[in-house]
């Protein structure tokens, strides 16, 4: 059988075809009015999509029966899943179907009319435009029509610059990739094809850029061929999922990764391992200086060395959130003089398909719109559906207060969230499974997004809004002006005719998109001078190093709403349902605390109380939160206590940066724990790490 004839996916020219049951199977294209005979009313439908839950922009396959989208999978010809799917992903359905969607326009905090809110919208609008830039737009990471269509139509209304906010955007591996390639990108890595990994705190296995993509390359990468497996070392202060899976997980104190790149690369050059035109570049480094600065000995440094360069071709990778500090670029600089050493370059870091994420902001551009709007210089502000700056921005940023002076807020959530909690003005979104769209994972890979059912909520495309507004503002209509197009279907057809060629509309909905190969881009790699240091921290010099982290579950809290996320289990603690601060156990036999035990975590920023779990495996100077926990309407007094209270890490963070690349530096304090006298005891579904004896997992 044909993978096409078991996938039998759909290619619809609109939701009216899944919500009725009816539509031109994969093959054939019918006209709506003709019934298709080859659909069966309780035999499920395929539409081929890209998944919006992250930026990764996976492609995904939504089953649909009798009308109603009822299962995700990976899209199996999709070149960034390959049939892979994350849980993330699969709770999107979660999403879709969630009791708190937003349904309908609300002004003020009443419902209106749609035309209402646009009415509304349009006066904000026409008033703001002759008071230069006072008008803003925030997306998410947006590398198809929806984001160029932004751009048109802020161009249009004289407007800022469209800021595409990513919390996580990897700003130190653009900017050591320019000083070290010349390139303002982030590359496509081949775990595939390296034979040793060496990873500095990069959860590739749970947020890292592309999860599902590089835990499935690496899966190839560490499966035995040839008669050999690749190896797999992992450099971090704390036992993540992926520093679980290492062949050798080697803890470092927190902020040393640059320092311990530079000595694992004297080490080889020392050793012969490495070119002599290395020297120069470490010619400051001593090893026994960075073992007692990493807490990492000689011998181990020796050890990984050898490894590395004994696994060519090799792949170093860094910048994990958690780990980026002050000096995040000379760290991520270091990481790529490994790579330059082993032959890297070219091979298994390739640039030309490059990641979608070098498109997002940098956290300077959100910054510097904060602080506009602080100074009273936004009239408008236009937040996209997708982003919650008021829950992803650090404490110190004040975009909370800084909001509250910008006199007309308008979210485009389908979900209540803390941003919307501020908007004036709230036009709900549909979700990404009722919406056409298309997005650019990276550079030759092109999905196109569209409606697997019917909209579950009175919600409008904000791409048919902005047409709409736009031409309203404008005082053009259909047809003319900068914004003429009838609907925003008719616009991402428009954008994809020369992508479809012969190819034709249907058969490139029934594929996902389109892919093509892309051929590495030579660079001519440098050796800037670097000089790593351990990351120097806000925060009482006593305190311990704050590691907030991105969950796996979670992301960065657009999956906390999704039950079936908060029910998982964390993979390491195995807390469900919670939010905690993971305390080593020196200190928490040094403050009396166990299990569930109330701490009150304080940083210079703010403060937060939340139970603890006792870890034998942190590193002693450090806790860790994970980012992302709060709680949506529905689950709160249903499943979990309304008196929680706050559990985001990024409330104890200030605003400081990478001086280099502009990116926030979520390694960036020192905290103190007080005992509260509380206990909240923690769901943790393993009761002991104990194998008693039985041998289930076994180290060689």
């Amino acid at each position: 059988m044909q993978r096409r004839d078991f996938f039998r996916v759909v290619a619809a020219t609109g939701a009216a075809a899944a919500a009725g049951g009816c539509g031109g199977a994969a093959e054939k294209l019918l006209p709506q009015v003709v019934p298709n005979e080859q659909i069966v009313p309780g035999a499920p439908a395929y539409f081929a999509t890209v998944c919006r839950e992250c930026p990764a922009g996976c492609g995904a396959l939504a089953e649909n029966n009798n009308g109603r989208v009822t299962k995700l999978e990976g899209h199996p010809d999709h070149p960034v899943s390959r049939g892979a799917f994350c849980l993330r992903g699969h709770a999107a359905l979660q999403g879709l179907y969630h009791p708190d969607r937003l349904s309908g326009a609300r002004l003020g905090g009443r419902p209106v009319t749609w035309e209402a809110a646009e009415t509304a919208l349009v006066a904000r609008l026409q008033a703001a435009r002759g008071k230069g830039t006072s008008i803003a737009l925030v997306s998410q990471l947006e590398t198809g029509s929806l984001g160029r269509l932004m751009d048109a139509f802020l161009k249009a209304v004289g407007a800022r610059p469209r800021v595409a906010f990513e919390p996580f955007a990897y700003e130190a591996i653009r900017a050591a990739n320019q000083l070290t390639f010349g390139r303002d990108a982030i590359p496509y890595y081949a775990f595939e094809e390296a034979g040793t990994v060496l990873s500095f705190g990069a959860d590739f296995m749970e947020t890292w850029l592309s999860t599902v993509e590089y835990s499935r390359t690496f899966a190839h990468m560490h499966t035995l061929r040839d008669g050999r497996a690749g190896l797999f070392v992992q450099v971090e202060p704390r036992q993540s999922l992926t520093a679980s899976n290492a062949d050798l997980w080697v803890r470092n104190a927190p902020g040393t990764e640059g320092v311990l790149a530079l000595a694992i690369l004297k080490a080889m050059v020392e050793e012969g391992l490495a070119d002599r035109s290395f020297v120069e570049a470490v010619r400051g480094v001593d090893l026994e200086t960075a073992a007692r600065d990493t807490g990492v000995s000689v011998e181990m440094i020796r050890r990984v060395a050898r490894a590395f360069a004994a696994g060519r071709p090799g792949l170093a990778v860094g910048g994990g959130v958690a780990g980026s500090g002050p000096n995040a670029t000379q760290t991520q600089t270091a990481i790529n003089l490994l790579n330059m050493a082993v032959g890297a370059v070219g091979r298994t870091l390739r640039f030309g398909p490059d990641s979608a994420f070098g498109k997002a902001s940098p956290y300077r551009d959100v910054a510097r719109l904060t602080q506009a709007m602080a100074a009273g210089e936004i009239e408008v502000l236009l937040l996209a559906n997708g982003v919650n700056p008021a829950f992803t921005l650090p404490a110190g940023l004040k975009f909370a207060d800084a909001i509250g002076k910008v006199p007309f807020v308008v979210s485009f959530s389908n979900l209540p969230d803390e941003t919307t909690a501020l908007a004036h003005l709230i036009l709900p979104d549909t979700h990404w499974l009722e919406s056409w769209g298309d997005y650019a994972a990276r550079d030759g890979v092109v999905g196109l997004l569209q409606p697997t059912m019917s909209a579950v909520r009175d919600s409008r495309p904000t791409g048919q809004v902005l047409i709409e507004v736009g031409r309203a503002v404008l005082g053009t209509s259909e047809g003319a002006g900068p914004l003429p197009w009838a609907s925003f279907e008719a616009y991402l057809r428009n954008a994809w005719e020369p992508l479809v060629g012969t190819a034709g509309w249907g058969p490139t909905l029934e594929r996902g998109g389109v892919w093509r190969a892309m051929a590495p881009v030579a660079v001519s790699p440098r050796r800037p001078p670097v000089a790593v240091a351990p990351a120097k921290l806000d925060g009482d010099p006593g305190g311990l190093v704050l590691l907030a982290y991105p969950s796996l579950r979670w992301y960065d809290g657009r999956g906390a709403s999704r039950s079936w996320l908060q029910e998982a289990p964390d993979p390491v603690t195995q807390v469900a349902w919670d939010g905690w601060v993971e305390v080593p156990r020196a200190a928490a036999v040094r403050l009396g605390v166990a299990n569930g035990d109330v701490l009150r975590v304080v940083s210079p920023h703010g403060s937060l109380e939340l139970p603890a779990y006792v870890s034998d495996s942190l590193h002693p100077d450090a806790v860790a939160i994970p980012i992302g926990q709060h709680y949506a309407p529905y689950q709160t007094g249903r499943y979990v206590r309304p008196e929680a209270g706050p559990m985001n890490p990024l409330a104890l963070l200030g605003s400081t940066t990478d001086p280099v690349s502009g990116g926030l530096a979520f390694l960036a304090v020192r905290v103190t724990l007080e005992k509260t006298g509380r206990r909240r005891p923690l769901a943790i579904l393993q009761a002991t790490h104990d194998q008693d004896q039985r041998e289930i997992a076994q180290e060689l």
